[in-house]
């Protein structure tokens, strides 16, 4: 599926949770934007760990315990940003076998700095979670939050920066 670049956003919310896989690519001189319409996940990509999402500046929805980007399989080259006063904010939820490639993520958190976080890992028995050259940046409580004792989390040449730590695991013994 081919998304072009326009002045105005897509607004969604964006479901595709089908066991085939899919490519969701965006084109264009600047990259499509990706906004929730009033729900907490602005894009969601499950079903198939060989889907694959590009491309794309996706924002964080204004509420609280809401994500970009919910998703398995390969999401690369994403611009992923927040900048609000809510609860349990994510940058990107990553379910068993996600990958984020060549991307950015921003939390700005202004009403709850020390919360959230850039991306959160959870339930991943079997198939680890993936971050390869992704920066995640501002003042959310975890870089990158590991939320369960099964989850492996790789992460390679990327930078990290976050309001409290940079990985953080919990519900971890």
């Amino acid at each position: 599926i081919v998304v072009g670049s326009r002045v105005a956003p897509y607004v969604g919310p964006f479901v595709y949770n089908d066991p085939e896989k899919v490519t969701l690519l965006g084109l264009g001189d600047t990259k499509p934007r990706l906004t929730s319409g009033g729900v907490s996940t602005a894009l969601q990509l499950l079903g198939n760990p060989a889907s694959k999402v590009q491309n794309f500046k996706i924002d964080v929805p204004l509420m609280n315990n809401s994500q970009a980007l919910n998703w398995t399989g390969l999401a690369e080259d994403l611009e992923i940003s927040y900048a609000g006063a809510d609860l349990g904010v994510r940058g990107v939820l990553a379910a068993p076998g996600a990958t984020l490639r060549n991307s950015t993520i921003d939390i700005d958190n202004t009403g709850s700095p020390g919360y959230g976080a850039g991306v959160e890992a959870t339930f991943a028995t079997g198939l680890g979670v993936a971050l390869d050259n992704v920066t995640i940046s501002g003042d959310a409580g975890a870089g990158v939050r590991v939320a369960s004792a099964d989850v492996q989390v790789s992460i390679t040449r990327s930078t990290i920066t976050a309001g409290l730590s940079a990985v953080r695991a919990s519900g971890v013994s």
